[in-house]
């Protein structure tokens, strides 16, 4: 999940959006969801839920949320890449 994370950081960086140095994953989002309204709100947020879980939180994470991750990122990707064409 941290990978898809950072997956999905460089993909909006590309599309001109880097997440600042002292942005929070929370306030990335936001940003992210004010400035691309064409973007899954529902994919960005649970991709950045799934990975403070994974990245801050003591829990377990299991292969379902694993699969949930890169569901996430692929639909970030391809509404991207949509928009782009």
């Amino acid at each position: 999940m941290i990978a898809a994370y950072a997956r999905m950081e460089r993909t909006l960086a590309g599309a001109g959006l880097p997440r600042a140095d002292a942005e929070t994953p929370l306030e990335y989002l936001a940003r992210v969801l004010r400035e691309l309204l064409h973007t899954s709100a529902d994919a960005v947020s649970r991709l950045t839920s799934l990975f403070e879980r994974a990245k801050f939180s003591p829990h377990e994470i299991d292969r379902g949320m694993k699969n949930q991750a890169i569901d996430a990122l692929v639909a970030v990707r391809d509404e991207l890449r949509a928009v782009a064409t």
